[in-house]
């Protein structure tokens, strides 16, 4: 008498079901995951092209001895960009006196962000979101400015970039645990 012994080689219906199960579970987990870094990430390159613009900005001033205006305002796809230089020197400090022309070397430049990102004006701790400028000197100073730029859908992710009015120097700042931590 022989005996046919079962030799059945691959997966039950329920181990198969299991692995399913485990491979969604993880994948879940993980689209989550890369979809709060991936607007993290454009926050981050949002706020490094603002400020490497605006450095620009700065540089352009003291080389051409005249006073550069740098405009933003909020867009559907990102920050709309604007430079205008002083046409001559005036010696004026105020952003809105003077004779200001289109600097095409510059123009045009927007930052795009699919939308995800605002940039927010923040004066006595009110930020809104307006057409805002900042005005470099021929020193290097400029107008004192806080920008804040947040997610659209996460209040709690935010950084902020600060300006300050002495010497144009521009220092950035995340929102961690409720408070401001400077990189």
């Amino acid at each position: 008498m022989s005996f046919v012994k079962n030799k059945s080689k691959g997966f039950t219906l329920l181990e198969l079901l299991i692995v399913i199960g485990i491979i969604g579970f993880i994948s879940t987990i993980s689209i989550f995951s890369m979809r709060t870094w991936s607007d993290t990430k454009y926050l981050d390159k949002t706020v490094v092209s603002f400020k490497n613009l605006l450095k620009g900005a700065r540089a352009e001033a003291i080389a051409k001895n005249k006073r550069f205006k740098f405009t933003f305002s909020n867009i559907s796809n990102g920050l709309e960009i604007s430079y205008y230089e002083e046409e001559y020197p005036s010696g004026l400090t105020n952003c809105s006196e003077g004779n200001w022309k289109v600097n095409n070397t510059f123009s045009g430049q927007n930052i795009k962000n699919k939308g995800k990102v605002l940039a927010l004006v923040c004066e006595n701790n009110n930020c809104s979101n307006k057409l805002s400028e900042v005005c470099f000197n021929p020193s290097g100073s400029a107008n004192n400015k806080i920008i804040e730029f947040q997610l659209n859908n996460d209040n709690n992710k935010k950084r902020k970039l600060e300006i300050y009015a002495a010497t144009g120097y521009l220092e950035v700042s995340k929102f961690i645990n409720g408070e401001w931590k400077v990189e």
